[in-house]
């Protein structure tokens, strides 16, 4: 019988902090982050794609052994079975969503869910290991930053983890200002497609991720915060993280990306030499059509997250 892999996961919709988070909890002794896990074999199909410590991922000292020792090509349910392409997977999975909202698990899927978790077993496995001979110390959590429910649902019920869950909240508005409207060169009517397609995005991806945390996991084993709580409080923050999953997480992490890390699937925010700050641009330049429509879609299950969040003050 396999010893369960300890995981601390980030779930959240895109653009929600979580590079940012998994910094955070990687600076602590014992707990390492590897990014966007299910990344790697796309990761590698690009040429000389960086590693969070700046070298070549095929050149890393903690990641080429681990690339070479693992065949990610000829995986019957691969690692990166959730995304299809680099960067994106899909929101509703049918076939799957029945077996979340329902918190039964189908006897039909139960033979691929063992094999992804049996694959994403062997690459934590070697993970693991590695990361304990560069820090010559225990590994208490590898921390997976992959956002995605599906995969989280599969690793779940594979039942080879020990998963501890944070839920990353971004406020509505903020998430949709940042995907549908900052930067864009779209006309007033594609503009407010997108505003309304991005908010009904949030809405179900954070319904998804509501329904299995509550059908799939016990209340101790996972964590709402807001992206706004962990940049405006981030030691409050850490501390409630720690406090409520039972973790021994330093909250004092002023200079947290003061540290050499390896993980991928990162964006600019992962090299930047920078400190906290809350990005709330939204606030002022998003248009009020653009947030009424925004609030109106995403209210039913963001106000439910907020009460909950209230609940367990």
């Amino acid at each position: 019988m396999h010893n369960k892999i300890p995981l601390i996961y980030i779930l959240g919709s895109g653009r929600s902090g979580s590079t940012l988070l998994g910094l955070m909890l990687g600076k602590n002794p014992g707990y390492f982050n590897i990014g966007e896990a299910q990344n790697l074999p796309w990761e590698l199909k690009k040429e000389n794609k960086l590693c969070g410590c700046g070298i070549s991922l095929n050149k890393c000292p903690f990641w080429k052994n681990i690339i070479a020792e693992l065949d990610f090509e000829n995986q019957d349910v691969p690692i990166n079975y959730f995304r299809e392409k680099p960067g994106a997977g899909k929101v509703l999975r049918w076939k799957y969503l029945k077996d979340i909202i329902f918190g039964k698990v189908s006897e039909k899927h139960k033979k691929k869910i063992l094999k992804y978790g049996t694959n994403n077993y062997q690459y934590f496995s070697k993970v693991r290991n590695r990361a304990k001979e560069l820090s010559g110390s225990d590994i208490n959590r590898i921390i997976d930053v992959s956002k995605h429910s599906y995969r989280l649902f599969f690793l779940k019920q594979s039942d080879l983890f020990d998963i501890k869950v944070i839920h990353l909240i971004k406020n509505p508005c903020s998430f949709v200002y940042s995907s549908a409207v900052k930067n864009t060169q779209f006309t007033k009517i594609v503009e407010y497609k997108q505003v309304f397609k991005m908010s009904l995005r949030w809405l179900v991806e954070n319904y998804i991720m509501l329904k299995l945390l509550e059908n799939h996991f016990k209340k101790e084993d996972y964590i709402f915060i807001t992206y706004k709580q962990l940049s405006t409080d981030p030691d409050t923050t850490i501390e409630a993280i720690s406090n409520t999953l039972g973790e021994n997480i330093e909250k004092n992490i002023k200079k947290f990306r003061n540290y050499e890390n390896h993980i991928m699937s990162a964006g600019q925010m992962a090299y930047e030499d920078k400190g906290l700050h809350y990005d709330d641009k939204w606030a002022n330049s998003m248009n009020k059509l653009y947030k009424l429509t925004t609030k109106a879609i995403t209210w039913p299950v963001y106000n439910k997250i907020l009460n909950k969040m209230k609940k367990n003050k």
